[in-house]
């Protein structure tokens, strides 16, 4: 009952503070680029935009409405994709492969390190000690980055077209191979990875984004593809949407997928049901959209010629809990709520909350310390998440519940009464 009367609670707040008009997405805040914004990535009160002709771009957006820049870090080449991950931007640099920018003083950055791939590096994803370089020639490279001073090539996988972004989800990568479409790649063995599957998408597939056993593929003739991949060996398309503009990233929070779709602006297709997506915004922002990242209540868009603008989307977030105004927490924290019911029968809920996307691990241990269960463990977004603890198996007694990000932990105790 108390939980039922929080919920309504938490409800009849979010209905108080968005009113009864339908909202749509605005436009808070725009910082003009001087050079074409390519990509873009979101760390607390920070924001990373690369330029395509000239390196990487910092913006405080602790003010989403007046964007200041903080620091410029040039590369050789220019910039395309990139990736940060705690004091480090992994950055695709086109024909120089593999830059990496020590962030650790965000008002002087510094390129201390380098690893030239085979052909032009588009993109790139980084997990634990190994970047996922998408290159237009070379397919994947995957690079030991333990050591950023010294970068080496574990292994490489050719793919049959021309890799443009790729997203690494437990031992899978996933790659967008233009002509050749999604191609599904284990890397379970980093030094030997190989197909496992593949789907021939419409067109041209740009952009890739996993959800746990989802795929979303942003297609430039397909539009927003979504694929059941729970075989990996045989992904099934299980839901299209078309969109106005051509496809080129999609990034998902939530129920919705936020579609950098070039000309198209921004648009968000609503996939609470991935079999039939369906557009719920859009902005249509000046020239090119390239990319979009999420964070909180802001989408934050990197329009080629025009820059980076920041956009409210709390109409879309709040029901995530996150209303408008709200500020999310510093990337160095995440919550652990109390599981409920607890003590418990045969089965608990865990909700747990990220400030930041980040893979995820929630393990269930006994007394001795050994692990009985894992719940979670794979890359989620930030926002609140929820898992269930079904203890038939068990026996009675006390357990513990730990929940693993980045490296950091939180634990908590639960008791099974049979």
């Amino acid at each position: 009952m108390r939980q039922t009367i929080t919920i309504l609670a938490l409800l009849a707040l979010v209905l108080a503070a968005s009113g009864t008009d339908a909202q749509h997405i605005s436009q808070v805040g725009h910082y003009q680029t001087v050079g074409r914004a390519w990509s873009v990535y979101v760390v607390n009160d920070y924001c990373f935009v690369s330029i395509r002709e000239s390196g990487l771009l910092i913006i405080n957006v602790s003010d989403p409405e007046n964007p200041d820049s903080v620091s410029f870090c040039p590369t050789p080449v220019g910039a395309l994709g990139f990736r940060v991950s705690g004091h480090y931007a992994y950055v695709a640099e086109k024909d120089s492969g593999l830059g990496i920018i020590n962030i650790s003083d965000l008002a002087n950055p510094t390129r201390i390190g380098a690893f030239d791939t085979p052909g032009v590096a588009y993109d790139v994803f980084v997990w634990r000690d190994l970047a996922y370089v998408a290159d237009c020639e070379g397919g994947l490279c995957i690079i030991d980055v333990s050591d950023p001073d010294t970068l080496t090539e574990v292994g490489s996988f050719d793919t049959p077209n021309i890799a443009y972004d790729v997203f690494v989800s437990g031992d899978l990568a996933y790659i967008a191979d233009w002509e050749s479409g999604l191609r599904v790649v284990s890397v379970s063995d980093p030094e030997h990875p190989e197909e496992v599957g593949y789907y021939d998408t419409p067109g041209h597939a740009a952009g890739v984004f996993a959800s746990e056993e989802l795929v979303y593929l942003a297609d430039q003739v397909g539009g927003l593809q979504i694929y059941d991949v729970f075989n990996p060996a045989s992904p099934r398309q299980i839901g299209v949407y078309f969109t106005q503009g051509e496809a080129w990233r999609v990034y998902v929070q939530g129920d919705y997928a936020y579609v950098a779709a070039e000309l198209g602006g921004l648009r968000v297709i609503d996939v609470s049901d991935p079999e039939h997506p369906a557009e719920a915004d859009s902005f249509d922002t000046p020239f090119i959209a390239r990319d979009v990242y999420v964070s909180g209540n802001y989408a934050y868009v990197a329009d080629e010629d025009s820059g980076l603008f920041i956009l409210d989307v709390s109409c879309l977030t709040s029901g995530d809990i996150l209303l408008p105004g709200a500020r999310v927490s510093p990337p160095d924290r995440f919550h652990l709520a109390p599981a409920y019911p607890n003590p418990f029968n045969a089965k608990t809920e865990i909700t747990y909350g990220l400030a930041v996307p980040s893979w995820v691990v929630l393990r269930v241990y006994d007394l001795s310390g050994r692990p009985v269960k894992t719940l979670v463990d794979c890359y989620r977004p930030s926002g609140l998440g929820s898992a269930s603890f079904n203890a038939d198996d068990l026996v009675s007694g006390i357990y513990f519940i730990r929940l693993d990000v980045g490296g950091k932990q939180m634990t908590q105790e639960v008791i099974l009464i049979r």
